[in-house]
């Protein structure tokens, strides 16, 4: 049975489940996602992804700065949908519309839950250093990210992988078990079960003051940083010369088995000591340039063996 659907979702992360559940043959009645955003250096408004997505296959878009006003509200409930899905929205769904569909509302969420709730789980999941992740797939509730689980797939990590790329990763996996969770809705099979009670951790939005890397750390703990950060909002550190003051972002790392002074620059690959081993940086970017590799980098910019970087800071 093709379900009515109402979709939610705004990041590249919801795109794959979206696009999936149009070829699946699946109504969707409406697409929800947040507003065009002002960017970059002339301010220009830029689409969502998933904007651009439900443009190109002509789906019925709405916007609104809130969705928690009357007119959404009695918008939704007269489309009499079977079932509401929110990915990567960057809204919450008040009690009122989450009851405007007949099953309710799923959400994909990549974390093992109950640990990560929240607005950056993969971040988190990536900067501490966690082994494996998960996505769910849940039943949406008024709590934040407490709804009771549908399906579920663990996922180990790879030791290297950048945000960037686990965020793809997931948001693949997380389209195929939507797929699953709709199939089992409609054949009336679907079971959900509640959460832990214990292991709970909340992945907190990632603030502008966290990005700056210290290498005053152990060097795991730095290259944690550096990858949960890749590609957005991007790990950074500064490079000062006589005329100005260049912040650099580092966009990957590799752990090295070396020693110095937290800071110090130990070989001519920028491999950067820490307070415990040290890191190299693999890839890199100046404001206004493309991404380049370390070696190409150092063609450009003098940093090198002996230096400290930690006393640009």
């Amino acid at each position: 049975m093709k379900l009515k659907i109402i979709f939610m979702g705004t990041s590249d992360f919801a795109v794959p489940a979206l696009c999936k559940i149009h070829s699946a043959g699946h109504n969707i009645s409406v697409v929800y996602t947040q507003p065009p955003r002002l960017s970059g250096r002339g301010l220009k408004r830029n689409p969502s992804p998933i904007q651009n997505t439900a443009e190109q296959k002509k789906l019925i878009l709405r916007s609104p700065e809130k969705i928690i006003n009357e007119d959404e509200i009695n918008y939704l409930k007269g489309l009499n949908a079977d079932i509401g899905i929110v990915v990567s929205f960057g809204q919450l769904i008040p009690n009122e519309i989450l009851k405007a569909t007949k099953y309710g509302f799923l959400n994909i969420h990549p974390s093992i839950l109950p640990r990560w709730r929240g607005a950056s789980p993969i971040q988190r999941t990536l900067i501490n250093g966690d082994k494996s992740t998960a996505v769910n797939i849940i039943r949406v509730d008024e709590g934040l990210d407490t709804g009771d689980i549908c399906l579920s797939e663990i996922i180990n990590i790879p030791e290297n992988i950048t945000y960037g790329e686990l965020s793809n990763d997931l948001s693949d996996v997380g389209a195929n078990l939507i797929i699953k969770a709709l199939n089992l809705i409609s054949n009336g099979t679907a079971s959900f079960k509640p959460q832990n009670k214990i292991g709970i951790s909340y992945a907190k939005k990632i603030e502008k003051s966290e990005t700056r890397i210290s290498f005053n750390k152990n060097a795991n703990e730095v290259h944690n940083h550096i990858r949960g950060l890749s590609p957005n909002p991007s790990a950074w550190f500064e490079y000062k010369t006589e005329k100005e003051t260049i912040r650099i972002k580092v966009l990957s790392s590799e752990v090295m088995n070396k020693n110095g002074k937290p800071g110090v620059v130990l070989d001519n690959e920028l491999t950067i000591a820490c307070k415990k081993g040290a890191v190299k940086l693999t890839r890199l970017q100046r404001p206004g340039k493309n991404p380049m590799d370390n070696i190409s980098f150092l063609r450009g910019i003098n940093i090198s063996k002996g230096m400290n970087i930690s006393e640009f800071i």
